[in-house]
């Protein structure tokens, strides 16, 4: 009867000892989806917003809402998109606001991301490096998204390139066509990326809104397939831009200067040469 005993006890403890050394289930792969465009473009319409939020089973959900009209006669019709599947319904503003009190903002929607990863990295934006000259700085805002780690100290701005020049004007406290020319033509913007509850999907990845138009999915790194897949929008180191922004403000005391219009120029050259990773 001992010798029965000490074995049961023996096997029980093997047991104990086996099931510590056995790793926790890792979560299923996510779908292969990178990135979504909207159905209503919200980059040139002020009546666009656009949330993002988790949903069941590890979906995301998008919602987008078109605001027609103005005041109380204003009429808000909503979207809602799954991620993933690609799913589109009709929702409702009541359905939007339920979303919004379970899933409150973290960030302000001006703050662009601020992302917290394990390990002590983060990402988030950022605003352009202090030695750029006053005159025109804060007339030529540019969002631009940096790495917060002891390791490393990235920045990258996003660009997007359009088919034709349109007609642009810089904006600021400081744009001041007094001190040199504050418009330009140009076929690039600087684009802005939202994530209102700084939240990262169980692989490491997250998904920022871009522009109002698009909703991409980003690893840490700011990389993404679905930006390797399109030319019309590129991500720049800054070390690529710093370079053209010293150049544009040793040169905007000479007269008939436009900086603006420099660095508009410069930096599409740059964005059109950006060789973009194969792809599958």
């Amino acid at each position: 009867m001992i010798v029965v005993r000490i074995a049961a006890l023996a096997g029980l403890a093997f047991l104990i000892m086996a099931g510590a050394g056995v790793a926790k289930p890792k979560p299923p792969p996510l779908p292969d989806v990178w990135g979504r465009e909207l159905p209503v473009p919200g980059r040139e319409n002020p009546g666009v917003d656009v949330h993002v939020f988790p949903g069941e089973n590890g979906e995301m959900l998008i919602y987008e809402s078109i605001a027609t009209g103005e005041g109380p006669a204003a009429v808000l019709t909503v979207r809602r998109m799954e991620f993933f599947s690609g799913k589109i319904e009709p929702s409702s503003a009541e359905e939007l606001a339920q979303q919004k009190r379970k899933w409150p903002a973290k960030t302000a929607r001006g703050l662009g991301i601020a992302l917290e990863f394990p390990g002590g990295y983060a990402l988030d934006r950022q605003w352009l490096p202090a030695w750029m000259t006053d005159n025109w700085e804060k007339c030529l805002p540019v969002p631009v998204y940096g790495e917060r780690s002891a390791k490393s100290k990235q920045v990258y701005a996003v660009v997007r390139l359009f088919p034709s020049e349109m007609d642009a004007q810089g904006y600021g406290d400081r744009c001041d066509p007094e001190i040199q020319p504050v418009t330009y033509r140009t076929r690039l913007i600087f684009s802005n990326l939202y994530n209102d509850l700084n939240f990262i999907l169980p692989d490491g990845t997250f998904l920022a809104v871009l522009d109002y138009d698009f909703v991409v999915r980003f690893d840490r790194r700011l990389r993404s397939p679905f930006i390797d897949r399109r030319q019309d929008i590129v991500i720049l180191d800054m070390k690529q831009i710093e370079p053209i922004l010293e150049e544009a403000g040793r040169r905007e005391v000479e007269p008939g200067f436009n900086p603006l219009q420099f660095i508009h120029d410069r930096i599409t050259d740059l964005a059109v040469g950006q060789p973009k990773p194969a792809v599958r």
